[in-house]
């Protein structure tokens, strides 16, 4: 086995689909952020170039040699890019701050409010509509974060105050004034996102009670550990109210 030519193959997948990718996405207009998880998903060899490498050796185009370096690099491609992608948010915001001018949060709109004794909404979709629907019924000051442009762009149709933020972006504290809220609720399914709001606001020495959502038991640990009020699993509350509701028709 050539290692030499196998170390040139993955390295050039790797590193050269993410560059390719990441300038495709930049000329598209994406976001920074969106851009590189994109890129991060593109860092393998695909099953269809395997593909294509087996006819060309059946075609007798290229030696066994080849063949073999190629379907090596293809399984470490397959491992390195399932590592990478899991670990997106964290090298993100590692590089973030290693290489702010390159990898930085610009994707926002809107001045830092001055909004006092509101309710901070992380994601104004599925889980946090409802909730949203609910807190506006009790007379709460809500103000919504999200990173989707049509979610935003349909709260504020709707008057809803609303801003167009990245929630792992450090300067979502200030921004919403988080500091004098009453109660901070995230309904983002990413735990790395919640772990990284959570380190944020230790840090900075905030007391304001924050309900985060959890997928699985250890994340939840995980969220505990890391400062969180409470954890909802969005999954089992709807078996909850489901329950509910029979117990509401069966009277």
């Amino acid at each position: 086995m050539n290692w030499f030519l196998v170390t040139e193959i993955v390295l050039m997948v790797v590193v050269g689909k993410f560059l390719v990718t990441e300038f495709t996405g930049w000329c598209c207009g994406l976001k920074r952020r969106v851009s590189f998880s994109v890129s991060m998903n593109m860092t393998q060899i695909s099953e269809f170039g395997l593909i294509v490498m087996t006819i060309g050796f059946g075609s007798l185009l290229w030696d066994s040699e080849l063949v073999s370096a190629v379907t090596v690099a293809g399984l470490i491609s397959m491992v390195l890019s399932t590592i990478l992608i899991s670990s997106s948010s964290k090298i993100y915001k590692f590089l973030s701050k290693v290489w702010p001018r390159l990898f930085k949060y610009d994707d926002r709109t809107g001045e830092a409010v001055s909004f006092k004794n509101h309710v901070v909404l992380l994601g104004g979709d599925r889980t946090g509509r409802s909730i949203l629907s609910f807190l506006k019924k009790n007379g709460e000051i809500v103000l919504v974060v999200d990173f989707n442009p049509e979610i935003v762009s349909r709260l504020k149709k709707r008057g809803e105050e609303v801003i167009f933020a990245d929630v792992a972006d450090p300067d979502v504290v200030e921004l919403t004034n988080m500091r004098e809220a009453k109660m901070v609720i995230s309904t983002v399914k990413d735990v790395d996102d919640s772990l990284a709001l959570l380190t944020e606001m230790k840090t900075r020495s905030l007391k304001v009670p924050i309900i985060v959502d959890a997928e699985s038991a250890q994340e939840a640990a995980e969220l505990y550990q890391a400062g969180a009020s409470y954890v909802i699993f969005p999954h089992f509350v709807s078996g909850l109210h489901l329950g509910l509701l029979m117990r509401k028709f069966e009277k």
